[in-house]
């Protein structure tokens, strides 16, 4: 079994399925200023926009041309499946599309030349300390 742990090799989207899921409750309202205004509530920031450069020191890159056909057509404008797949949650597919810069599933397509996935074993204690030192701008913010 390959050990997805150096950023510079190139990897397979396998070889990160086969490390395993580290199952993660995170979602994306979780990481979000939500305001409420008298016409509902809208997400104002997503603390993890502030944290790109760091969120991708963490990202191995899988060049295109490695994915699969069959691969391409599984996760074609399904960052959930491949968030699921990579880290046994769908909840984690905003930080699929934050990695790659993309805002709509709709544009997961691949025609981008690399497609950018944090490390499986580094992500959880990552968000984890993101959500510690925001916390409170998150929940003074949502106020």
């Amino acid at each position: 079994m390959a050990t997805v742990s150096n950023p510079e090799m190139t990897y397979t989207i396998s070889d990160f399925i086969k490390e395993g899921k580290a199952s993660d409750e995170t979602s994306y309202p979780n990481f979000s200023v939500i305001r409420n205004t008298p016409n509902g509530k809208f997400v104002d920031d997503n603390i993890l926009n502030l944290y790109i450069d760091e969120l991708k020191k963490i990202c191995f890159r899988i060049p295109v041309e490695n994915i699969t056909v069959s691969e391409k057509a599984r996760y074609r404008y399904s960052p959930d499946i491949i968030a699921y797949d990579f880290y046994g949650s769908t909840q984690l597919d905003f930080i699929v599309l934050i990695c790659n810069g993309i805002i709509d599933p709709k544009e997961f397509d691949f025609e981008f030349r690399y497609l950018y996935m944090p490390s499986p074993e580094l992500l959880p204690q990552f968000l984890s300390d993101v959500l510690s030192s925001e916390n409170t701008y998150i929940k003074q913010g949502s106020n």
